[in-house]
C-alpha cells in the first residue's frame, strides 16, 4: 500500500510540472555547477601564478609573525603584554643632592618612555604605575589619591619638588613594603581579567625598580628579608631592577636578591663637563632601565632582558671620573672610582674563578 501511495504522489507531481520544465531546471542546475567549477579552477591556477610572482617581488612577513612562530622546541613565543603594573622606588636622601636636576629629568625620561610604549601597544588604560620616594620617611609621588594604590600611567607626573634631597636612607623597609603592594595589585588585576583573556592564558606583567646612592641606615628589616621577597617576585615574572651609585651595584643588588644582569651602577656626578643633563649617569641609567623594562614586559618578563655592556658604560662613563686636582693645597683630591670598580660592569661579575689547589 505504501508503494502505491508513493507512485500516486510521483504521478501527481509529474503531472503538475510538464516534462520540458523539469528538463530545463536540471539542465540549468548542472550547467551552473560545471561552469562554477571550471571558473574556480582557472581562478586557482591564476591565483597560484600571481602569488608565486608576488612572493618573488614581495617577501614582507606578517607583523604578528614573531608572536606566532614556534621555536626549535615547538613552543609558542610569549604574546605582547596587554596589562602592565609597575612601581618605581627612588632615593631622595641628602646624599642625592650631588646629582642636581639629573634625577628628576631621568625619572621623567623613564616615565615618558613607559607612556610611549603603552600608547604604541594600545594599553594606555591598562598600564598602571606607582612612584614612591624615600629618605627617613616614605612619600607617594603618584598617584596622589591613595597611599596603597596604582593609577593609569598616562596620567603620571613627577615634579622637581617631589625629589628634593633630605634625611637618611630607609631603603630596605621601603622596598619590602612597596614590592608587597605591587604583588598584591598584580594578583588583583590578574583575578579581574576578562574571561576571554583568562582563556587565552594572558598574564599581567609587572616591574619593580629601586634606585639609591648609598647603603641603608634607617630600616628595621635586614638585607636577607628583602632578598627573600625579591627572589619570590622574580620567580613570578616580575622585572626587578636595581640601580646604585657610590657602590658596586651588581654585588649590592645580588645581596638584596636582584640578578646581576638587572643590577646597574651609575655615576653620581650631575653631568659631564660642558655637556647637558643627558650625559649624567643617573639620567642614562633610568633611560636604559625604561628601555629594558619595555622589552621585558612585552616578552617573557623577569630577568629576560639584562643590561648590555654599552648600557653599563653609558650610565658610568669614564668622563665622570676625571681627576679634580686641588693645586692650592698639598693634599690632592680626586673623584676617581673606588678600588675594584669596573667601568665595563660585566653582567657576569658575580662569577668567581675556580679555587687553586696544590699539586
Amino acid at each position: 500500500m505504501d508503494i502505491i501511495k508513493l507512485l500516486k504522489s510521483f504521478l501527481a507531481l509529474f503531472s503538475f510540472y510538464n516534462l520540458a520544465t523539469i528538463y530545463s531546471y536540471f539542465s540549468s542546475l548542472f550547467y551552473t555547477e560545471s561552469s562554477t567549477m571550471s571558473q574556480s579552477k582557472s581562478t586557482t591556477s591564476k591565483g597560484k601564478a600571481k602569488s608565486s610572482s608576488s612572493q618573488k617581488t614581495n617577501q614582507t612577513p606578517l607583523s604578528c609573525f614573531s608572536h606566532v612562530k614556534r621555536s626549535s622546541g615547538n613552543q609558542r613565543p610569549t604574546p605582547p603584554a596587554h596589562w602592565v603594573v609597575g612601581t618605581s622606588v627612588t632615593d631622595r636622601s641628602g646624599s642625592m643632592s650631588s646629582m642636581g636636576d639629573a634625577v628628576v629629568e631621568g625619572v621623567n625620561a623613564f616615565l615618558d618612555q613607559q607612556k610611549e610604549d603603552a600608547k604604541k601597544q594600545s594599553r594606555s588604560n591598562k598600564t598602571f604605575w606607582r612612584h614612591v620616594t624615600f629618605d627617613s620617611e616614605v612619600d607617594v609621588v603618584f598617584p596622589t589619591s591613595g597611599t596603597d594604590s596604582h593609577a593609569e600611567i598616562k596620567d603620571g607626573i613627577v615634579n622637581a619638588s617631589d625629589l628634593t634631597p633630605r634625611g637618611c636612607t630607609r631603603l630596605i623597609d621601603t622596598a619590602i613594603e612597596e614590592l608587597s603592594k605591587l604583588r598584591k595589585k598584580r594578583t588583583e588585576l590578574q583575578r579581574n581579567l576578562p574571561l576571554s583573556a583568562k582563556r587565552l592564558g594572558v598574564r599581567v606583567q609587572a616591574f619593580f625598580t629601586l634606585l639609591t646612592d648609598g647603603q641603608d641606615n634607617e630600616s628595621k628589616f635586614l638585607a636577607r628579608d628583602l632578598n627573600r621577597l625579591i627572589r619570590v617576585a622574580r620567580k613570578e615574572g616580575v622585572v626587578c631592577t636595581f640601580l646604585g651609585a657610590n657602590q658596586d651595584a651588581v654585588c649590592a643588588g645580588q645581596a638584596y636578591g636582584f640578578s646581576a644582569g638587572n643590577s646597574l651602577t651609575f655615576s653620581s656626578t650631575p653631568a659631564a663637563f660642558g655637556q647637558g643633563i643627558s650625559s649624567a649617569g643617573v639620567y642614562q641609567a633610568l633611560r636604559q632601565t625604561s628601555a629594558n623594562i619595555g622589552r621585558a614586559v612585552s616578552g617573557r618578563g623577569g630577568d629576560s632582558v639584562p643590561f648590555s655592556h654599552v648600557q653599563r658604560q653609558s650610565s658610568a662613563p669614564v668622563s665622570s671620573f676625571t681627576p679634580n686636582l686641588n693645586t692650592g693645597s698639598a693634599q690632592l683630591t680626586t673623584t676617581l672610582p673606588p678600588p675594584g670598580f669596573s667601568l665595563r660592569q660585566p653582567a657576569n661579575i658575580g662569577l668567581r674563578p675556580p679555587k687553586l689547589t696544590r699539586c
